[in-house]
């Protein structure tokens, strides 16, 4: 099916990991699909899911999404980051080794640093690098 078909607006972004999608539209709002076993489709998303189901309704809409493994982080307008998921490794920035999602999605808090809306985020297996436009990595 064209993806036109299944989104009432354009999309902006798509996000892919180990079995699960992020889809971002031009409003700001998360759609995802995938299995969800981890927690990595969010607080919203109780099971796995085949077609696209609304991720993210926060008041403050996102900018930027990114995947990794089995984790999922999202960028609001406000500056707040957010992520679901596996945190096995810590990749989701806690030490509290678990897993983020299923009641709950976790806000990112790096203190005064301000990355702005340059921000853009890899993940891969196990791990994540944050970065921005002027090349500054945390």
């Amino acid at each position: 099916m064209p993806i036109e078909k299944i989104f009432s607006e354009p999309l902006v972004q798509i996000a892919c990991g180990q079995s699960h999608t992020l889809f971002l539209t031009i409003s700001g709002r998360v759609f995802g699909a995938g299995e969800t076993h981890i927690g990595q489709l969010g607080p919203l998303c109780y099971s796995n899911t085949g077609s696209a189901a609304l991720l993210f309704s926060e008041s403050v809409p996102c900018f930027y999404i990114s995947t990794g493994y089995n984790f999922s982080y999202m960028c609001g307008v406000d500056g707040t980051i957010y992520c679901c998921g596996s945190n096995g490794n810590n990749q989701l920035g806690d030490a509290k080794k678990g897993r983020y999602g299923m009641e709950e999605m976790k806000m990112l808090d790096f203190g005064a640093y301000d990355w702005g809306r340059e921000i853009r985020i890899a993940g891969g297996d196990v791990h994540v690098v944050f970065y921005n436009r002027m090349f500054n990595v945390g």
